[in-house]
């Protein structure tokens, strides 16, 4: 029966009597395309047969030709997981490193392929929440759970299989909708080999996209900016140095200002004696520009406000006072708000003195 059904997969995917995994892997993959152009398709149907294109792939992966013949039966553990025998020594390796198995790599692959089995029951489930994406349909089903348990041996997270695949989903979803290139099999391949690489492949490739999605928003290659940022940063992750470009240039359009503008107040900035980076000064100088142009003030007269506060009434930041400083002007001073407060308490019931009041709704002790 097994060599009938086995027969009948072969003759499915179009293959010789023997192949190799590469070939098996890519008969899967052009079988699933296969299935998805087909006219009339119902989900249904379109769910039953990738179920059975799995099922089929998982039943060969097992008779495939290994032509090196050292450690044959790791390697036909690894066909059968969906990883190729390179990863899982590659994994391994990391594992070892970071502590995270006491295992050799047998007995440890030998678990892996232990685990398999309570999967089984979720791959209908799963697949059919895959089904809208193709990405991700055109990774075997056994693969995707040896992603998992990689993330989930590495300690990078501690969600069931179901809310792996469910992150996974949504982040395929950001990419179609924002056009980010990247194959999701590849992107393993190269996190895997990636030693500075996170504990969890998930954020890893979601850090990727958010990147990717930020340069394509700034107009710039994101290889490009990955060099300048090895080269020059320090200290921040790209993604922050990426995200402080954006909220740079953010900044100018709402200051309506160039760049050489930008670097003329900001010269004068530093001669005043401030320390803070360039991207501070722009957010400073576009939170207060408003509050400004109704006070016909300049920055750098309400920065040497704020600066001359005595430090026991001292907000904790010049965009704090700021804020406090544009709702006092607006709602006509710092009297007609403690007026209307007090006169709002007395209504209530309340009968004490004025600082006693305040006392109690701020918190705050009287200077002596």
């Amino acid at each position: 029966m097994a060599n009938t059904l086995k027969a009948k997969y072969i003759e499915k995917f179009g293959l010789k009597d023997k192949y190799t995994q590469e070939e098996l892997d890519l008969a899967f993959k052009n079988a699933i395309k296969e299935l998805a152009s087909t006219p009339n398709l119902t989900k249904s149907y379109f769910i039953e047969n990738v179920l059975l294109l799995n099922n089929a792939v998982s039943m060969l992966s097992e008779s495939s030709i290994i032509d090196d013949k050292d450690n044959v039966f790791s390697k036909i553990v690894c066909n059968k997981l969906g990883i190729t025998y390179e990863e899982a020594n590659i994994i391994y390796r990391r594992l070892r490193a970071h502590n995270k198995t006491d295992l050799n790599f047998e007995m440890w692959l030998n678990t892996r392929k232990n685990n398999r089995d309570k999967y089984e029951e979720k791959k209908e489930d799963i697949l059919a929440r895959i089904s809208q994406l193709p990405q991700l349909l055109l990774i075997r089903y056994d693969r995707l759970v040896s992603m998992y348990e990689g993330d989930l041996e590495f300690g990078g997270i501690n969600n069931e299989f179901e809310s792996w695949i469910k992150s996974l989903v949504s982040l395929s979803k950001f990419m179609i909708d924002n056009k980010i290139e990247l194959i999701i099999d590849k992107e393993y391949r190269e996190y895997i080999n990636d030693l500075t690489a996170g504990t969890s492949y998930i954020k890893y490739l979601s850090d990727k996209a958010v990147e990717m999605d930020i340069c394509k928003k700034l107009g710039i290659s994101y290889y490009d900016a990955k060099q300048n940022y090895n080269h020059k940063v320090s200290g921040l992750s790209f993604k922050s140095y990426l995200e402080s470009i954006l909220s740079f240039k953010d900044q100018l359009a709402k200051l309506d200002i160039t760049i050489d503008k930008l670097e003329e107040y900001y010269e004068e900035y530093k001669r005043r004696g401030y320390s803070g980076s360039k991207l501070e000064f722009a957010q400073e100088l576009a939170n207060s520009i408003d509050y400004c142009i109704e006070l016909d003030c300049g920055y750098f007269v309400l920065k040497e406000q704020y600066d001359s506060l005595p430090k026991s009434s001292k907000p904790e930041s010049f965009n704090k006072w700021l804020e406090i400083e544009k709702v006092v002007y607006k709602l006509g001073g710092y009297a007609k708000i403690m007026e209307a407060l007090y006169n709002k308490e007395l209504a209530k019931g309340y009968s004490g003195e004025m600082l006693d009041l305040f006392k109690i709704l701020t918190g705050i002790k009287p200077v002596e």
